[in-house]
Protein backbone atom coordinates (compact mmCIF):
# COMPACT_ATOMS: atom_id res chain seq x y z
CA UNK A 1 0.00 0.00 0.00
CA UNK A 2 1.50 3.66 -1.01
CA UNK A 3 1.69 6.24 1.36
CA UNK A 4 0.12 9.52 0.65
CA UNK A 5 3.18 12.53 0.91
CA UNK A 6 1.82 14.46 3.74
CA UNK A 7 0.95 18.04 3.07
CA UNK A 8 3.00 20.55 5.29
CA UNK A 9 0.48 22.96 6.65
CA UNK A 10 1.43 27.05 5.25
CA UNK A 11 3.01 29.47 8.34
CA UNK A 12 1.31 31.54 9.93
CA UNK A 13 3.44 34.60 8.78
CA UNK A 14 3.63 32.99 5.21
CA UNK A 15 -0.43 33.31 4.82
CA UNK A 16 -0.19 36.86 6.20
CA UNK A 17 2.63 37.58 3.71
CA UNK A 18 1.12 36.08 0.78
CA UNK A 19 -2.70 37.97 1.56
CA UNK A 20 -0.34 41.60 2.12
CA UNK A 21 1.68 41.06 -1.14
CA UNK A 22 -1.86 40.50 -2.83
CA UNK A 23 -3.62 43.38 -0.98
CA UNK A 24 -0.68 45.80 -1.90
CA UNK A 25 -0.83 44.22 -5.58
CA UNK A 26 -4.38 44.95 -5.93
CA UNK A 27 -4.25 48.46 -4.62
CA UNK A 28 -1.36 49.20 -7.26
CA UNK A 29 -3.28 47.91 -10.05
CA UNK A 30 -5.98 49.80 -9.00
CA UNK A 31 -4.02 52.53 -9.03
CA UNK A 32 -2.12 51.87 -12.05
CA UNK A 33 -5.49 51.80 -13.91
CA UNK A 34 -7.10 54.67 -12.63
CA UNK A 35 -10.54 53.93 -11.83
CA UNK A 36 -11.23 56.73 -9.99
CA UNK A 37 -9.86 59.28 -13.24
CA UNK A 38 -11.34 57.08 -15.49
CA UNK A 39 -15.35 57.23 -14.33
CA UNK A 40 -15.88 60.28 -15.77
CA UNK A 41 -15.34 58.64 -19.10
CA UNK A 42 -17.92 56.25 -17.89
CA UNK A 43 -20.88 58.23 -16.92
CA UNK A 44 -19.89 61.95 -18.96
CA UNK A 45 -23.01 63.22 -18.39
CA UNK A 46 -23.65 62.76 -14.35
CA UNK A 47 -23.81 65.40 -12.79
CA UNK A 48 -21.17 65.40 -9.33
CA UNK A 49 -22.15 66.62 -6.29
CA UNK A 50 -20.63 67.48 -3.23
CA UNK A 51 -22.56 66.48 -0.52
CA UNK A 52 -22.03 66.19 3.74
CA UNK A 53 -23.56 65.19 6.24
CA UNK A 54 -23.94 67.46 8.80
CA UNK A 55 -24.26 66.10 12.75
CA UNK A 56 -25.25 69.39 15.35
CA UNK A 57 -24.46 67.09 18.14
CA UNK A 58 -20.90 66.10 17.06
CA UNK A 59 -20.13 69.84 15.93
CA UNK A 60 -21.27 70.68 19.66
CA UNK A 61 -19.19 67.87 21.13
CA UNK A 62 -16.30 69.44 19.03
CA UNK A 63 -16.78 73.04 20.67
CA UNK A 64 -18.03 74.54 17.55
CA UNK A 65 -21.29 76.71 16.87
CA UNK A 66 -23.12 73.88 14.96
CA UNK A 67 -24.84 76.91 12.56
CA UNK A 68 -21.30 78.36 12.05
CA UNK A 69 -19.86 75.43 11.18
CA UNK A 70 -22.72 74.63 8.53
CA UNK A 71 -22.26 77.57 7.39
CA UNK A 72 -18.33 77.53 6.52
CA UNK A 73 -18.76 74.05 4.90
CA UNK A 74 -21.52 75.74 2.96
CA UNK A 75 -18.89 78.78 1.31
CA UNK A 76 -15.92 76.46 1.66
CA UNK A 77 -16.31 73.25 0.97
CA UNK A 78 -18.80 74.43 -2.05
CA UNK A 79 -21.54 72.19 -0.25
CA UNK A 80 -24.52 70.81 -2.80
CA UNK A 81 -26.29 68.72 -0.92
CA UNK A 82 -26.41 67.97 2.75
CA UNK A 83 -27.64 64.95 4.81
CA UNK A 84 -29.29 66.64 7.94
CA UNK A 85 -29.78 63.80 11.01
CA UNK A 86 -33.32 64.84 13.54
CA UNK A 87 -31.92 63.64 16.41
CA UNK A 88 -35.08 62.40 18.55
CA UNK A 89 -33.52 62.76 21.49
CA UNK A 90 -32.76 66.11 21.30
CA UNK A 91 -35.65 67.16 19.42
CA UNK A 92 -38.70 65.74 21.63
CA UNK A 93 -36.84 65.54 25.40
CA UNK A 94 -39.79 64.90 26.75
CA UNK A 95 -42.69 63.64 25.27
CA UNK A 96 -45.16 65.60 23.15
CA UNK A 97 -42.50 68.88 24.14
CA UNK A 98 -40.83 69.66 20.53
CA UNK A 99 -37.69 71.88 20.07
CA UNK A 100 -37.58 72.91 16.58
CA UNK A 101 -35.30 75.84 17.10
CA UNK A 102 -31.91 74.36 15.86
CA UNK A 103 -33.70 72.48 12.87
CA UNK A 104 -35.50 75.43 11.74
CA UNK A 105 -32.25 77.33 12.11
CA UNK A 106 -30.50 74.98 9.44
CA UNK A 107 -33.20 74.69 7.40
CA UNK A 108 -33.36 78.10 6.68
CA UNK A 109 -29.71 78.67 6.24
CA UNK A 110 -29.54 75.66 3.79
CA UNK A 111 -32.66 76.82 1.92
CA UNK A 112 -31.11 80.59 1.78
CA UNK A 113 -28.03 78.88 -0.22
CA UNK A 114 -30.55 76.79 -2.14
CA UNK A 115 -29.00 73.36 -1.10
CA UNK A 116 -31.15 70.66 -0.84
CA UNK A 117 -31.41 69.05 2.24
CA UNK A 118 -32.22 65.18 3.17
CA UNK A 119 -33.52 64.60 6.52
CA UNK A 120 -32.51 61.19 8.53
CA UNK A 121 -35.62 61.07 10.72
CA UNK A 122 -35.76 58.30 13.13
CA UNK A 123 -34.42 56.28 15.90
CA UNK A 124 -31.28 54.91 14.12
CA UNK A 125 -29.31 57.99 12.12
CA UNK A 126 -25.78 58.78 11.58
CA UNK A 127 -23.49 59.31 14.18
CA UNK A 128 -22.53 57.25 17.82
CA UNK A 129 -24.47 55.80 19.11
CA UNK A 130 -26.99 55.05 16.29
CA UNK A 131 -30.02 54.77 18.02
CA UNK A 132 -30.94 57.93 19.47
CA UNK A 133 -34.19 57.36 21.87
CA UNK A 134 -35.55 59.73 24.33
CA UNK A 135 -34.52 58.92 27.97
CA UNK A 136 -38.70 59.29 28.65
CA UNK A 137 -38.88 56.03 26.29
CA UNK A 138 -36.99 53.46 28.63
CA UNK A 139 -40.20 52.86 30.24
CA UNK A 140 -42.61 52.15 27.63
CA UNK A 141 -43.58 48.85 26.22
CA UNK A 142 -42.67 47.86 23.09
CA UNK A 143 -46.00 48.83 21.08
CA UNK A 144 -45.73 52.05 22.74
CA UNK A 145 -42.34 53.22 22.16
CA UNK A 146 -43.27 52.28 18.47
CA UNK A 147 -46.86 54.32 18.34
CA UNK A 148 -45.00 57.55 19.81
CA UNK A 149 -41.68 57.12 17.17
CA UNK A 150 -44.84 57.05 14.50
CA UNK A 151 -46.22 60.61 16.67
CA UNK A 152 -43.01 61.84 16.22
CA UNK A 153 -42.67 61.06 12.74
CA UNK A 154 -45.64 62.67 12.27
CA UNK A 155 -44.75 65.75 13.90
CA UNK A 156 -41.23 66.22 11.70
CA UNK A 157 -43.18 65.96 8.52
CA UNK A 158 -45.51 68.37 9.51
CA UNK A 159 -43.19 70.41 10.33
CA UNK A 160 -40.67 70.65 7.88
CA UNK A 161 -42.89 69.40 4.97
CA UNK A 162 -44.01 72.49 3.68
CA UNK A 163 -40.36 73.85 3.43
CA UNK A 164 -39.01 74.05 -0.63
CA UNK A 165 -35.50 72.05 0.08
Amino acid sequence: MRRRPQILPIPLWLSGTIFLGALAFLVLAFLWIGYPSRTRDLFPDQRREVGITWSTTYAKSLGISSIVGLQASIQELKVQHVRLPLYWSEIEPQQGQYRWEEVDEHLDLLEKNHIPVTLAVGIKVPRWPECWLPSWTNMLTVVEREQVLQDYLREVVAHTGPRKN
